[in-house]
């Protein structure tokens, strides 16, 4: 699923190139992390994996207050699973494990013709903070 969700990104306008040893090296930074400053949630319908998402606690810079928020990092459901509250359910999970560890800011990345998963987000009560820009050089 996790190669799906860059397939899925690259479809919608995403710049970034991921190697072929991209999901490796996501893997393992997430379990150096998973369970005391980060999670992954996957969900699963009739034994299969239908969607995933992964998030981890960043440090907040001392100019923004200091202190860590929460950020999403990966939330993916597959093409037949989609509309069926599955997204929402992972969400509010990771949502709900920050709030557990006393974060009150959580953010998330968009990749920006992700139509879908803008109006997702917004209907849910996210609102867009940054935008990102990328010049490859």
């Amino acid at each position: 699923m996790w190669e799906s969700l860059y397939v899925h990104q690259r479809e919608h306008g995403l710049i970034a190139a991921v190697p072929e040893n991209a999901f490796q090296e996501w893997e393992r930074s997430q379990s150096s992390v998973n369970g005391r400053f980060g999670f992954a949630a996957i969900a699963s319908r009739d034994d299969m994996d239908i969607g995933f998402c992964a998030g981890r606690m960043r440090p907040l810079p001392a100019y923004y207050g200091g202190g860590y928020v929460g950020y999403i990092s990966e939330v993916y459901v597959t093409r037949s699973a989609r509309g069926a509250g599955i997204g929402k359910l992972l969400v509010d999970f990771g949502v709900a494990w920050f709030q557990e560890r006393g974060i009150h800011r959580v953010e998330l990345q968009v990749v920006w013709r992700n139509e879908q998963a803008l109006r997702f987000y917004r209907k849910n009560g996210w609102a867009e903070d940054l935008v990102q820009l990328v010049k490859m050089v």
